[in-house]
C-alpha cells in the first residue's frame, strides 16, 4: 500500500511546489521617473523654471500662478498593460485649506528646458480631479492614455478660483527627501516571463521530491538497521550444526573427522 502512495505523494510535492510559484510571476511592475517636469508661472511669463528642485500648483507667495508640466517615456513593450497610475506628492505648512486639482493630457511639443507660461502646451482633455491640501497624494490612473510606447505628457493645475496658497511638489532635479512624480505601470507577463519561474518552480520541486525521497529512504534504512539489532546471535558452542573452521582430528587414531560427527568413525574414540 505504501509503495502505491509513494509516487502520489512526489507528483502532489512536485507541481504543488511548481503551483506555489507560478503565480508569483503573474505580473511585472515597471516604475518611470520623469524624462521632463517644469513648472510655469504667468507672474513671469517668458522665464524658464525647468532646472527647479521643486514643481508648484496654485498661488505663489510672492506673485503669479503655477502650473507643472510633466513627461514621461514609456518602454517599448509587446506586453499588455494591466493599470497604469500617475503618483505624485504635494505639500506647504501653510496651506489649511483644500485645491481643486486637475490633470488634464497635453502634447510632447515641450522640453524642460525651454518651457515658460508663454510656451506651453495648451490644456487637453481632463483626465483627473481631486481636492488636494498639505502633505496629501494626489494620484490617478492613466491606463487608458498612455500609448504603447513613446511620450506621455500631463499637466496638474489648480481649477479656479485659486486658495491664497498653493502646494509644491519634488522635481527629479531634487536631491533632498526627493518623493518625485513617477508613473508605475503593471504589464501582464508573457510566457517568455514566466517561464524561468516555471524551471524554478520544477526544480525547486525535484529538490522537494529528492528530499521526500531520501527522508523514505533514511527512514526505511533505519528501520530495517533495528531489526537486524533485535536478531540473536548464537554462540558458535550453542550451535550444534556449525561448521568447523579447522580441520579435526582424532586424538587416537588421526583419522580426520568430517561434519558434526562425535566419535570417530575410524576407531569409533569419543572427540573432544
Amino acid at each position: 500500500m505504501k509503495n502505491k502512495k509513494t509516487p502520489l505523494l512526489l507528483t502532489m510535492v512536485l507541481f504543488s511546489t511548481i503551483l506555489m510559484v507560478i503565480p508569483l510571476a503573474q505580473a511585472s511592475t515597471t516604475t518611470l521617473e520623469p524624462t521632463d517636469d517644469a513648472e510655469v508661472n504667468d507672474g513671469d511669463p517668458n522665464a524658464n523654471l525647468g532646472a527647479s528642485d521643486y514643481l508648484h500648483v496654485g498661488s505663489q507667495i510672492f506673485s503669479g500662478y503655477a502650473q507643472t508640466y510633466i513627461k514621461f517615456n514609456i518602454p517599448v513593450t509587446n506586453k499588455k498593460v494591466i493599470s497604469a497610475t500617475v503618483k505624485t506628492y504635494w505639500y506647504n505648512f501653510m496651506v489649511d485649506t483644500w485645491l481643486s486639482f486637475k490633470a488634464c493630457l497635453v502634447s510632447n511639443s515641450w522640453s524642460e528646458q525651454t518651457i515658460t507660461w508663454n510656451n506651453a502646451p495648451v490644456h487637453g482633455e481632463i483626465i483627473a480631479a481631486e481636492l488636494i491640501t498639505d502633505r496629501d497624494n494626489f494620484n490617478f490612473y492613466v491606463s487608458e492614455y498612455i500609448p504603447d510606447s513613446g511620450e506621455f505628457s500631463i499637466c496638474i493645475y489648480e481649477e479656479p478660483p485659486h486658495e491664497d496658497y498653493g502646494l509644491q511638489g519634488d522635481s527629479k532635479e531634487g536631491w533632498l527627501l526627493r518623493d518625485i512624480p513617477i508613473l508605475v505601470i503593471v504589464y501582464e507577463q508573457t510566457i517568455e516571463d514566466i517561464l524561468p519561474f516555471i524551471i524554478g518552480g520544477f526544480v525547486v520541486g525535484i529538490i522537494g521530491v529528492g528530499a521526500v525521497v531520501g527522508g523514505i529512504i533514511y527512514k526505511k534504512r533505519k528501520k530495517n538497521y533495528k531489526k537486524k539489532q533485535q536478531v540473536p546471535i548464537l554462540d558458535p558452542k550453542q550451535n550444534p550444526y556449525r561448521m568447523r573452521q579447522k580441520p579435526l582430528y582424532c586424538q587416537e587414531c588421526g583419522t580426520e573427522i568430517f561434519g558434526t560427527k562425535i566419535f570417530c568413525s575410524q576407531c569409533g574414540t569419543k572427540i573432544k
